[in-house]
């Protein structure tokens, strides 16, 4: 009796304390468990485990060898061991079941060719699509833009000759703008360079105007005269008789010019003969007559917009009465006389 009870006394001193048994990670859920706390009683009564809970993150079981192997995956956790081999393929079976399979790749149309050209156009089209928003290839707007602009040049000319008292209809200076347009391609109205009054002017007679065109194209055959008189308008309100006269003295002024439509070309405001006589002048002086401004400005054509662009004066061409010009330094070196020679090639060592 006294051993029964010193073996029952030992047994209750060594399960008195509650003992802690860490479970190990989960491999089905990924996440720590929390300890179980396990009572010890006498030996024999120990109390069965409580059936595993599935996780919430474990793939259901779809077959029945999934169904069998959950229970042993469960307990070899629980157990701290590794997964057998059948639970471990089942539920990797069942993993990949849950997942729904890959699309299928794209099959090309048949009798469709593909190549690197095609691939390259369809690539740009999708790219162009894609910037406009899936509405197809972006819209050139240049050909409406320019239709509303034209359209609001048009209806400023034809106010502006409304009140400056032009003697036309609105339609006939519409249709004489289209016709100055037809006949020289790209010379339009340009509100920058003469007034809208005078633009409705030129529309209101295009028929002279024209006259005044064709004058032109006889005296500077290879002038592009769209740009010319782009740049220079006011050239079409002189009389067919000034402007004849005008072309003859620039031809005059640039005959020894090697191309002097291309030099009237780059600085269209040449075309003045007023103009062309203040800059040979003003050239001549920048080089101290060592050069020949007709050579300067065929080399450098942009030399006169430069000059403008720094606001540097040229100088002036005076105005008679008669309507003629007089330019005291215009072909200085010819008309000097002998002592302003003299003085030019001694002090000033110019030829």
């Amino acid at each position: 009796m006294r051993a029964v009870a010193r073996t029952a006394h030992m047994k209750a001193q060594r399960c008195s304390a509650p003992r802690h048994h860490q479970r190990p990670l989960s491999s089905q859920a990924g996440r720590r468990t929390q300890p179980a706390v396990v009572f010890c009683t006498a030996a024999g009564d120990a109390p069965p485990p409580p059936a595993a809970s599935p996780s919430p993150l474990a793939p259901p079981a779809t077959a029945t060898g999934a169904a069998v192997s959950a229970p042993l995956a469960s307990g070899a956790a629980r157990q701290g061991g590794p997964l057998p081999a059948a639970a471990a393929s089942a539920s990797t079976s069942a993993a990949a079941a849950a997942l729904p399979p890959p699309p299928p790749p794209p099959v090309p149309p048949q009798g469709a060719t593909t190549t690197g050209a095609a691939t390259e156009a369809a690539a740009a089209a999708a790219a162009a699509s894609g910037a406009s928003g899936g509405m197809g290839p972006a819209l050139t707007p240049n050909s409406e833009l320019v239709a509303r602009r034209r359209q609001r040049v048009a209806a400023e000319i034809i106010e502006a000759s409304r009140r400056a008292g032009v003697a036309a209809s609105p339609e006939a200076i519409r249709d004489g703008l289209a016709t100055l347009e037809a006949l020289l391609p790209g010379f339009t109205p340009n509100l920058d360079t003469l007034k809208a009054a005078d633009w409705g002017r030129l529309a209101a007679d295009a028929p002279a105007v024209a006259n005044k065109i064709i004058l032109l194209k006889t005296h500077h055959p290879g002038l592009n005269l769209a740009k010319a008189l782009t740049a220079q308008p006011r050239l079409l309100l002189q009389s067919p008789e000034q402007l004849d006269r005008s072309a003859r003295m620039v031809r005059q002024l640039l005959s020894r010019a090697k191309d002097p439509d291309r030099l009237l070309g780059a600085e269209p405001s040449l075309l003045e003969p007023k103009a062309l006589i203040s800059v040979l002048i003003t050239v001549t002086k920048w080089y101290f007559l060592e050069k020949d401004p007709i050579e300067v400005l065929e080399a450098d054509p942009e030399l006169v917009q430069r000059a403008q662009d720094y606001d540097v004066p040229f100088e002036p061409v005076y105005m008679n009465e008669d309507g003629t010009w007089t330019a005291p330094l215009l072909n200085y070196k010819e008309k000097r006389t002998a002592w302003q020679k003299y003085i030019d090639q001694t002090f000033y060592k110019q030829p």
